[in-house]
C-alpha cells in the first residue's frame, strides 16, 4: 500500500508550487544558488535586475549571471557568496555595489546573501536577495541638496540679522 507515500508527494507538489508562486511574487530579486555556486532559481525581478531569464541562468555561474561592480570605483567586486560559503554566516547587505545587466545598465543595488544549512548541519547552497535601491539613492541626494539649501538660508537669515543689528 503506497497510499501515505503518494499523498506525501501530493503534499510535497502543493508545498513546492506555494514556494515558487511566493518567491515569484516578491518584489526583491531572488536567486537561489547551489553549492558548485551555479544558478538553480530565480525570480522575475531577479531577472528584470541582470537582464537574464532564468532558462538561461539556470545551471550558470553565479558571477555569469550576477555581475556586480563597485559603486565608486566601478571595478569588479568579489563573489560575496564565497565569503558566505566558506564563513557560514550571512554576508550583507552590501550597499555599495552596482549591478551591471547584461544590456550594460548599471543599478544601485543592495545584496544579502545567505547560506543555507540542510538538516545534517552541511551546506546546501545560498539565497542571493537583490534589492534596487537607485531610486533610494536618488532621493538620498535630493534630500542632501535640501538640508544644504536650508542650512544657506539660516546663515544667510543670521547674516542678515546680524547687518541690521549693527
Amino acid at each position: 500500500d503506497i497510499t501515505a507515500r503518494k499523498m506525501a508527494e501530493e503534499t510535497l507538489g502543493r508545498d513546492q508550487e506555494r514556494l515558487t508562486a511566493t518567491l515569484r511574487s516578491i518584489g526583491e530579486g531572488v536567486i537561489l544558488v547551489g553549492t558548485r555556486l551555479e544558478v538553480d532559481f530565480m525570480n522575475r525581478e531577479a531577472e528584470r535586475l541582470t537582464g537574464r531569464k532564468q532558462s538561461k541562468a539556470c545551471g550558470r555561474a553565479f558571477t555569469d549571471v550576477v555581475k556586480l561592480v563597485g559603486h565608486e570605483d566601478h571595478q569588479p567586486r568579489n563573489c560575496p557568496l564565497t565569503t558566505a560559503f566558506r564563513s557560514g554566516k550571512t554576508v550583507g547587505p552590501l550597499t555599495d555595489v552596482m549591478l551591471v545587466s547584461l544590456d550594460g545598465t548599471e543599478r544601485r543595488v543592495s545584496c544579502l546573501c545567505v547560506p543555507m544549512i540542510d538538516a545534517r548541519a552541511t551546506l546546501a547552497g545560498a539565497v542571493v536577495v537583490l534589492r534596487d535601491i537607485s531610486s533610494h539613492t536618488i532621493q538620498e541626494k535630493e534630500m542632501h541638496k535640501v538640508q544644504k539649501m536650508e542650512s544657506i538660508a539660516l546663515l544667510a537669515d543670521g547674516i542678515a540679522h546680524d547687518f541690521n543689528n549693527i
